[in-house]
């Protein structure tokens, strides 16, 4: 729910809350084949409840002033996350609250130039995954498991931004700054003889500085390019089980697009991106890419629609990984999705002028 109300010429309020409940029951359970009979597998058999509840509420302030305009906010957080399994041998309770406090500050430099500045800070919680309290076979020799003491990472973000817009282009540089205290990571250990185990855990703390460049060229009518370039460098800190777990390094990411408007409304859409391998203490972890089409066609002044998507079609959007834990090399290689095509069709019921150029509108933007 949200609420916002004017405040004399130039100013505005905003309030609002919202709750979330989410209650998930997982079960789980390995088997592996023995003289042609099914057998759990190591004992791998469990039943686990996971109840996540979050209330938050919020207030907001902004006002213009000539060339300047000001924003600030607060949001306050109630959160109480309990895991427990059915059997009665693992239950945990987790209660926090927290203030997350956030503003910004924009100057006119001049009619095609906008200087923002601007500060937040925020909260990333485990999910049920990272805190399942069993183990579960993700290879024959590797187990992954969640970690009931992960606690929540924190952090203050700063950015600073400036847009300068033409006819045909626009272009916006930024610079960004992020401090994280109690970040997640992966830890590899060896457990017992012929297993790995792998554990997301709390390291100390994390800052990253970064530049990111975003850019928008419409050369002719019926031809649209977006881009975008981030760079970071990255400082991690922390130890766990006696093994300091410090890395750093830079890390960088494109994508760039193309969208083409050809006759008989016809529209063809094409986006690549690419993100840069990084090294962290245990893990190497490799780049990978993804490029997609999509292509729309509308008939009966817009009424009806046909859009055929094609993505990741080279299937190339896999996470490849590799650590040396003691005399083990550990490779892992993930393709959550591989090529994937669908065909949607839309049909606009009671649609008015105004409404067909607001849609046609929306899409060359």
């Amino acid at each position: 729910m949200q609420y916002r109300h004017p405040q004399g010429e130039n100013g505005r309020w905003e309030t609002g809350f919202k709750l979330e409940n989410r209650l998930i029951n997982n079960d789980y359970l390995a088997e592996e084949q023995t003289a042609g009979v099914w057998q759990t597998f190591l004992n791998l058999d469990n039943a686990v409840d996971y109840e996540e509840r979050i209330g938050g509420a919020f207030v907001q302030y902004g006002q213009e002033m000539g060339k300047w305009e000001f924003q600030a906010g607060l949001r306050s957080e109630m959160a109480r996350i309990r895991i427990a399994d059915r059997e009665d041998e693992f239950t945990q309770q987790k209660d926090f609250f927290n203030l997350f406090p956030s503003a910004s500050v924009g100057y006119e430099l001049s009619e095609k130039t906008n200087l923002q500045a601007s500060y937040s800070y925020r909260i990333n919680r485990p999910s049920l995954w990272e805190l399942y309290p069993f183990f579960e076979v993700r290879d024959i020799n590797i187990f992954q498991t969640g970690n009931p003491q992960l606690n929540p990472s924190f952090t203050h973000g700063y950015e600073l931004g400036l847009t300068h817009r033409r006819e045909k282009w626009s272009i916006t540089p930024s610079a960004y700054a992020r401090q994280t205290t109690a970040p997640f990571q992966d830890f590899v250990t060896q457990y017992e003889q012929d297993f790995l185990r792998i554990l997301p855990v709390n390291i100390e703390a994390e800052t990253t500085v970064g530049l990111e460049l975003s850019w928008r060229y419409q050369p002719i009518r019926i031809l649209r390019l977006r881009g975008e370039f981030n760079f970071r460098y990255f400082d991690q800190t922390g130890t766990y089980e006696g093994q300091d777990l410090s890395a750093s390094g830079g890390v960088w990411n494109t994508r760039v697009s193309a969208n083409v408007r050809l006759p008989q409304r016809v529209r063809l859409s094409v986006r690549y991106q690419y993100r840069g391998g990084q090294r962290k203490a245990q893990f190497r972890y490799y780049g990978s890419a993804d490029l997609s089409l999509s292509l729309s066609k509308s008939f009966w002044e817009d009424r009806f629609s046909v859009n055929v998507q094609a993505r990741n079609i080279l299937d190339t959007r896999i996470i490849r990984s590799e650590a040396l834990i003691g005399d083990t090399v550990f490779e892992q290689s993930r393709r959550r999705v591989g090529a994937r095509y669908n065909m949607t069709f839309v049909y606009r019921f009671n649609q008015t002028e105004n409404d067909r150029m607001r849609y046609q509108k929306r899409g060359n933007r």
